[in-house]
């Protein structure tokens, strides 16, 4: 949706759902889900002329069911984050690219303009090589083992890897991806913008490693195809466009 517009929701996967109204676009929401702690807004724009509008996601955030994984993705949101750096910014989603889209099955987020990591650079030692060490931007204290028993059952579903340390998260743009249960945590759920992301899983994708790379779909028949799991290249499969979130901010919940 443009920012502003409310979300067109076919049938949200066949369970009880309520619209519910209020300021801005109406939400769909479940019954008995967590409670929303707090809200990020996504402002999205695809392709590469500025002209094209900015068209809006909005997550809420289950903060009792996730406590560290929600801190660490709303200081990515509102650019807060010091880390190892000492320094807010290096760690943001504004800027940030959408980094796969496996269609019916995820949306991986998020590529930083400068890399997800730092360069570490060691001075050389009596004539010696200098030394260069990449360096996660997400610190030792953005790890954790919390777990819930949230699963990825609703359409617009968003979460985290398991253990932490990442800024990286997904969104489920179908009702069913049971298939991320095991490795990652939801953290939020979409609230607005379900056209929007709608229109990110259809979105045509090109196979990162091209030719290189050969389970990239094409003849699914052979046997070196069927050897390869399902979700082999979910992480491979670059937008063919660029979706970059111009704006994030942190809304009150």
């Amino acid at each position: 949706s443009v920012i502003g517009d409310a979300p067109p929701r076919r049938a949200l996967l066949g369970v009880a759902v309520a619209v519910v109204s209020g300021a801005g676009s109406p939400r769909v929401v479940r019954a008995g889900e967590p409670k929303i702690t707090a809200k990020c807004a996504l402002d999205i724009r695809f392709g590469y002329d500025k002209s094209v509008p900015l068209r809006r996601l909005t997550i809420g955030l289950f903060g009792e069911e996730a406590p560290v994984m929600t801190k660490t993705f709303l200081q990515a949101c509102s650019a807060t984050y010091l880390g190892q750096s000492g320094r807010e910014g290096y760690a943001q989603y504004a800027l940030s690219t959408v980094r796969s889209v496996a269609k019916d099955r995820l949306i991986s987020f998020a590529d930083f303009p400068g890399g997800n990591w730092m360069l570490k650079v060691t001075s050389p030692i009596m004539g010696g090589m200098v030394n260069e060490t990449r360096i996660p931007l997400a610190g030792p204290e953005t790890k954790t083992a919390e777990t819930n028993s949230l699963r990825h059952d609703v359409v617009g579903r968003v979460s985290m890897t398991k253990g932490g340390g990442t800024f990286n998260f997904l969104i489920t743009p179908v009702a069913d991806a049971s298939f991320l249960d095991s490795n990652n945590v939801v953290i939020g759920q979409v609230l607005e913008g379900f056209d929007l992301l709608e229109d990110m899983n259809n979105i045509q994708t090109v196979l990162k490693g091209g030719p290189l790379n050969l389970f990239s779909g094409d003849g699914p028949g052979t046997k070196l195809a069927k050897s390869v799991p399902e979700n082999a290249n979910d992480y491979l499969r670059a937008p063919f466009g660029k979706i970059k979130v111009s704006k994030s901010q942190v809304l009150a919940p």
